[in-house]
């Protein structure tokens, strides 16, 4: 199923060979991760920016790219590892600016010696200074993950995908790069970018960190994931709806809340498009989100990106109905989650599914209730078939045939449907 604004994170969608990295990191489990302390000639690495400090950046018990990943996997994933360096380059940082294959290859050799790349599931390369997608500097190195083809002393292994990120950022001041990193790494996991590559739309905003959450308190506590990627990593599960359920109560996900899943059409259990509902809260490393309450997202898994405006991968229905992610007037706002209201056929947004047919759904009565939220999910239009005639007479030797299409039970089965006129 797996699949620019001044702070933008980009990634290079180049192919996938062998190696570390020939497939996505383990999402689930302890991974091994090596993280690599590259500076340069005429740049070093601050003050009080030792390994001790990259180590518990990557892997300390708070705001740690450990702790982030597991809070936001239910302590379904494990980062461990080991940081080595800084080693010094031989060049100035803007002679690495646009030459990032040159930066990741002489990075992973001058370290060759001390780390044996067969041992990590994952590589990651951190260089002296900032980004420059929070700096604007050209001479600066953007941060990415993307393919690569470096050969190592270990016997010949191969180092086929590589994540590079900054010392810092310069996000309102000299901040914790920890939002790009999860960010990136969540490229290694195999997630798209849920922003839109054109510049077109928002994609989701700062709802998801594959979108511009990750950059929420200036980036250094990016939020969770979408709840579609959460399930796409094998993190929950959501729970299938396939009855209608009365003041159904929803706990924020950040407690160990429920996700919801709204197959389209409804009750099809083998459909690319559906929709998934979660109650999220500011909460932990939510905190920073930019507001609280029912979050409905339309899923078509058919789609690869969220370049598309008008049929995305991953799209959030945004309750005030502005539609101001799809029109760039800001990033999310506290009018999106919804808190009342209603959300169906005849509602704006509503619940149709992407070629305008109804999905069926009715989400009603959403209050509040503390940190929860409290709905009724009912589904209006079960499929059937329907063969209606006052009179049918036939001739003798006739035969009468009824044809109908997309007839299935309330389990999602297909069925047949026969008559015995006796």
């Amino acid at each position: 199923m797996s699949r620019i604004y001044l702070f933008v994170l980009g990634i290079l969608s180049l192919g996938i060979i062998f190696s570390v990295g020939t497939e996505a990191a383990p999402s689930t489990g302890t991974i091994q991760v090596v993280f690599i302390l590259s500076e340069f000639e005429n740049q070093e690495y601050q003050d009080g920016h030792d390994q001790d400090y990259f180590e518990d950046l990557a892997f300390g018990e708070t705001d740690s790219m450990w702790e982030y990943f597991d809070e936001v996997s239910r302590s379904e994933l494990n980062i461990e590892g080991d940081v080595f360096g800084p080693y010094t380059l031989d060049g100035d940082a803007e002679d690495y600016g646009t030459e990032n294959q040159n930066f990741v290859r002489d990075s992973v050799e001058i370290a060759d010696d001390d780390i044996d790349y067969r041992d990590y599931d994952a590589v990651m390369v951190i260089h002296s200074g900032p980004g420059e997608e929070s700096s604007g500097n050209s001479d600066d190195i953007w941060s990415i993950h993307w393919s690569t083809s470096i050969e190592t002393d270990d016997n010949g292994y191969e180092i086929k995908k590589i994540t590079q990120a900054p010392e810092y950022e310069n996000s309102n001041g000299e901040r914790s790069p920890l939002g790009v990193w999860c960010h990136e790494f969540g490229h290694e996991l195999e997630l798209p970018d849920l922003y839109d590559y054109d510049d077109s739309s928002e994609g989701i905003g700062n709802w998801g960190l594959m979108g511009s959450g990750s950059w929420a308190n200036n980036g250094e506590t990016p939020v969770y994931p979408s709840a579609w990627a959460r399930y796409e990593l094998g993190w929950i599960e959501p729970v299938v709806v396939t009855d209608d359920l009365t003041n159904l109560v929803l706990e924020p996900i950040e407690n160990g809340g429920v996700v919801y899943l709204l197959p389209i059409p409804g009750n099809w259990s083998g459909s690319d498009e559906y929709f998934l509902i979660e109650n999220r809260q500011q909460l932990k490393y939510d905190q920073y989100l930019p507001g609280g309450g029912l979050l409905i997202w339309h899923i078509d898994d058919s789609q690869t990106g969220n370049s598309d405006e008008d049929h995305k991968l991953v799209d959030l229905e945004e309750a005030d109905g502005d539609d101001d992610l799809d029109h760039k007037t800001n990033r999310g706002d506290d009018e999106d989650p919804y808190n009342s209201g209603s959300f169906s056929k005849d509602t704006y947004p509503d619940s149709l599914a992407y070629n305008s047919t109804e999905s069926g759904w009715k989400i009603e009565n959403i209050e509040v209730d503390g940190s929860n939220i409290i709905v009724d999910i009912s589904f209006l239009s079960k499929p059937h078939a329907v063969a209606d005639a006052d009179e049918a007479v036939i001739a003798e030797d006739f035969e009468l045939q009824f044809y109908g299409d997309e007839s299935w039970d309330e389990d999602g089965n297909i069925v047949n449907y026969t008559w015995d006129f006796g």
